[in-house]
């Protein structure tokens, strides 16, 4: 009998976070010509540099425990998880402090950062209000709550889109970009903890229940796979700034990352609600051989079939759209945009599904793999940036690794599936 590959509370999940993920990407694809007009390529750089610094940090900032808050039945073994990731990234906070005053000059130095850059300091509240979102965020998948999630992300884009576009107008701050997405985190946090409330009552009444040693002894393969891979993925993701902050002018790193984050909007519409609401329905129907290899297909096909036009669309138009929406500046990154493509194609099917190694119980083999792709990745960015001081060479090979590495992956998760299916069947 055929499954069908969206069942009813699986679709309205999917279309209620999608709805919210649309709207928010949404916002600031609409101001980014406004954006573009108020900020130059140089502040572009900066902010740039200044997320890819936040995102590495943050990835590890929790261990990657709270992805297993859905997990467990018992609600007490969740909330033991929660706790266990809120102190682990108030640790990582206070740490990341503390380098930063001690090491200041030699971080300076390394990241080509002026003196009286400010923003260097305010890294480790970013990291503490992306920990924090991120901890509530699963909280509330592990009960399906998704329409707060959708609502979530609207009001942190509308937030950041508002003060951004305010600051730039104003003058006030060079670094308005930066401030803006600050407050767009602090809005969202707020609001994303004002509908688990709950958890500060589950805290109060099971506090001498909380067991760390028994989630921690259970869950510990996260810290030790999930964590370092994740931590990889997002260095090989952010490594392009931080090389071409050291060795290329603001602009091209301004360019390369507005390139890189206009592709990411559209990609993140379907990536994100879809990664969350699939990772629950893959572990709901873990036990179902026959719906789970089936989902994991069939996610796969169906989301490179609809994205395609789409991609072939912006390959094609890509520096007249950058220089027509953006400015005749701005068709540099359009330029750049066309290399990077490819690798978006491949990898907004990748971000869906890659979740299913934690379900399957893969991660260390996923880490090797991802060990093994980062190796590639970087090995190019530095024979381009470095050696051949070439940007286009640099991101046509990047984006070639790129895409061969995640086809590679695409199929490791078919067979995996497949590989427990039959051991099921044994």
């Amino acid at each position: 009998m055929k499954i069908p590959f969206i069942r009813s509370e699986f679709a309205k999940n999917v279309l209620t976070l999608m709805t919210g993920t649309t709207i928010a990407q949404a916002i600031p694809v609409l101001v980014s010509p406004i954006l573009t007009r108020l900020y130059t390529p140089e502040e572009f750089g900066v902010f740039s540099l200044f997320t890819s610094i936040v995102s590495v940090i943050y990835v590890i900032s929790t261990g990657r425990f709270e992805i297993a808050i859905p997990l467990p039945k018992d609600e007490l073994d969740a909330l033991s998880i929660l706790l266990m990731a809120l102190i682990l990234l108030i640790f990582i906070c206070i740490l990341v402090t503390v380098i930063i005053i001690i090491f200041q000059p030699y971080l300076f130095n390394i990241f080509n950062i002026e003196a009286s850059s400010f923003w260097f300091y305010i890294i480790p509240v970013a990291i503490l209000f992306n920990g924090i979102y991120q901890i509530l965020n699963n909280w509330n998948i592990r009960y399906s709550n998704f329409k707060y999630l959708s609502i979530s992300k609207v009001i942190q884009s509308a937030t950041v889109a508002t003060f951004n576009i305010a600051i730039g107008y104003s003058k006030i701050y060079s670094f308005g970009l930066i401030i803006g997405s600050i407050l767009g985190l602090l809005f969202s946090v707020l609001y994303i903890f004002s509908h688990s409330k709950e958890v500060v009552k589950l805290v109060r009444y099971n506090v001498s229940n909380i067991d760390f040693y028994k989630v921690f002894y259970t869950y510990n393969h996260i810290l030790i796979f999930n964590m370092p891979q994740s931590f990889f993925n997002i260095l090989s993701s952010n490594i392009p700034v931080l090389l071409f902050s050291k060795y290329y002018t603001s602009d091209k790193v301004g360019y390369y990352s507005f390139a890189n984050k206009l592709l990411m909007m559209p990609a993140n519409i379907f990536s994100s609600a879809y990664a969350q609401v699939f990772f629950k329905r893959l572990n709901d129907v873990r036990d179902d051989k026959v719906e789970r290899v089936y989902l994991v297909k069939n996610t796969i096909f169906k989301i490179l079939f609809i994205s395609l036009p789409f991609f072939i669309f912006i390959f094609i138009y890509s520096e007249d759209i950058f220089s027509i929406v953006f400015g005749l500046e701005w068709a540099v990154a359009g330029l750049y945009a066309k290399f990077l493509i490819p690798m978006f194609y491949f990898r907004l099917v990748g971000s869906v599904v890659s979740m299913s190694t934690l379900v399957f119980g893969e991660e260390k083999k996923s880490f090797i793999i991802e060990l093994y792709s980062i190796t590639l990745r970087v090995s190019v960015l530095i024979l381009g940036t470095v050696i051949m001081n070439n940007i286009i060479l640099t991101l046509f090979f990047y984006s070639l690794v790129s895409c061969l590495t995640t086809v590679f992956r695409l199929f490791w998760y078919v067979s995996i599936t497949e590989r427990f299916m039959e051991m099921d069947c044994e």
